[in-house]
């Protein structure tokens, strides 16, 4: 162990009956870094694992990429194409358009998304989210069939077998004009559906393809992409633009919903820099405990110039002080953040009412990641706590040193 070092552990060590002031200090400062720590690593392991699960919910139900493209009779060929790209698993086109929904005497706006039967397993996850009924959307008996999200269930009142109008926002336009009554389009609800993402549950509802385009004249199609390895998402879209003709557009399922990501990301760096603050106060700590420990320590101070210690010797004393409190700290803090958050993923303390909640507890995810930034963090503000304390002990002179002892 070099000198700096043996000075430091022994200024450090305060037997009871030397417990003063400074000491009290610096186990205050020492408290509050391990549990900004551990606060940090918590906040943070929560936020990741509500981004997790959102994640996991929508690339469940989302494509991993959608091309939108203009409704031409290319629209075959362009989805050939996408089809044989190596990481593709899966590709459907996918009509969409805004249709007025109408049972008894209550009508709604929803989104109807026409899609083929047979290949939206592919890139869809809706048949694995059935609630009641089953997923239908032929046309059976001449009744065009649904399924429907549970929200929009719940608007309408409508149940698996029962009927409803459709109508598209064109027809009525035309209808307005014409002053005639509109006729619409009778279909059958086949199934409900529950998601867990409210924008699906509360808007959408699936019909097949021909429905879609009875209802509207699409200007544009989505074709939705299921990939291999979810990993390539971002080297597929590349690809697929770097290939598809001009006005094609190619989003990943981050860029659907980005806005959504974008608020998470703020929430999480809002909570960080607010739980910052309890470290960087317990850092202050550090520099108040460290400057009157240079004060009391003059005498010690004086001598070891007096016996030819350098500047720089006495410097890395007092740097060695505040960089071991740093460290205890910061590795107790790290132990309980993790403790914390091993316990919550095992046991599951904190949990959550299922009857308000799709989950039973606190999600939580620990990325190495987050935990370096945030031991990094609090050691640099423990180090910088240390710079002004240990210039002043190393420039303070001996005779004025003695003459104050």
């Amino acid at each position: 162990m070099n000198l700096p070092l043996r000075f430091a552990f022994r200024y450090l060590k305060t037997s009871r009956k030397n417990v003063n002031f400074i000491s009290i200090i610096s186990a205050i400062s020492l408290l509050g870094i391990a549990v900004g720590v551990a606060s940090l690593i918590c906040v943070m392991s929560i936020f990741n694992g509500f981004r997790d699960l959102l994640q996991s919910m929508l690339i469940g139900y989302d494509p991993h990429i959608r091309v939108t493209a203009p409704a031409t009779r290319s629209n075959s060929s362009l989805l050939t194409l996408i089809r044989n790209q190596p990481d593709v698993k899966a590709a459907s086109d996918v009509v969409q358009g805004r249709v007025i929904v109408i049972k008894g005497g209550n009508s709604q706006v929803f989104m109807l998304n026409g899609v083929k039967s047979d290949e939206i397993d592919g890139v869809s996850g809706v048949k694995d989210a059935m609630s009641f009924g089953k997923f239908e959307i032929r046309m059976i008996d001449n009744f065009y069939h649904v399924v429907i999200g549970t929200g929009v269930a719940d608007k309408l009142r409508a149940m698996p077998g029962d009927t409803l109008t459709l109508l598209s926002p064109s027809e009525i336009e035309s209808a307005a004009v014409g002053f005639y009554r509109p006729k619409g389009l009778s279909a059958i609800v086949a199934g409900v559906f529950q998601s867990n993402a409210k924008e699906y549950d509360q808007f959408y509802l699936y019909g097949s393809q021909e429905l879609g385009h009875k209802l509207f004249a699409p200007k544009k199609i989505f074709i939705d992409i299921r990939l291999h390895d979810l990993q390539n998402v971002q080297s597929t879209a590349q690809n697929l633009t770097s290939i598809l003709p001009t006005g094609v557009q190619v989003e990943t399922w981050f860029d659907l919903h980005k806005e959504l990501y974008g608020i998470m990301q703020f929430e999480r760096l809002v909570s960080f820099s607010i739980i910052s603050i309890i470290v960087l106060v317990a850092v202050f700590n550090i520099l108040a405990s460290l400057s009157m420990s240079v004060v009391q320590k003059q005498r010690d101070i004086a001598l070891l110039k007096a016996i030819g210690a350098r500047n720089r010797l006495i410097r890395n004393i007092f740097l060695a002080e505040g960089v071991i409190i740093g460290l205890i700290a910061v590795t107790a803090g790290v132990a309980l953040g993790l403790g914390l958050c091993l316990g919550q993923q095992e046991f599951g303390w904190f949990g959550l009412d299922r009857s308000k909640y799709i989950i039973s507890a606190i999600p939580v995810s620990v990325y190495s990641g987050d935990v370096i930034v945030v031991c990094v963090l609090a050691l640099l503000l423990c180090f910088g706590a240390t710079i002004y304390p240990a210039h002043r002990a190393a420039t303070t002179l001996i005779s004025r040193a003695l003459r104050e002892q």
